[in-house]
């Protein structure tokens, strides 16, 4: 088992409930390589990064939108995702729901690399826009 936890969950059954809707949502992408070569990687052995590279568990994603008033109309919000790796949960939340626009962005050039071939794969790239940036640089207009 990787040393690195979704959440410092240590419930082993919870976990794998997780790993496996985030596996199957991955693979109805029909992705046509290993994403799991992306797992706990770490730009460069940089440390200084928060943790090393996962998906993030997609279950959470519903669980937090399902906490937006209903009164918010998602059509009028831009969607940022801010560390967004090779774009997964981005893809994911477009799926899900309708917003204005979709954009993410992470400091790991390659992950940005990986996820702009992933929504080309997808025919999503005119949809979503993936972007190499800093949080401590980036400047979020709309």
């Amino acid at each position: 088992m990787p040393d690195y936890f979704h959440n410092n969950i240590s419930n082993e059954a919870l976990r794998k409930e997780k790993e496996n809707y985030n596996k199957n949502f991955i693979k109805s992408l029909q992705l046509n390589f290993d994403i799991d070569q992306y797992e706990g990687v770490i730009k460069d052995n940089d440390k200084s990064d928060s943790s090393p590279y996962m998906t993030v568990w997609l279950r959470n994603i519903d669980r937090l939108m399902k906490m937006v008033s209903k009164e918010i109309n998602l059509k009028n919000y831009h969607f940022v995702d801010i560390g967004c790796g090779i774009g997964i949960s981005s893809i994911y939340f477009f799926k899900k729901h309708k917003m204005k626009s979709y954009n993410g962005f992470d400091l790991n050039k390659n992950l940005i690399d990986k996820s702009k071939q992933i929504a080309a794969f997808l025919e999503l790239d005119k949809k979503i826009n993936f972007e190499y940036n800093s949080a401590l640089k980036k400047k979020i207009r709309f």
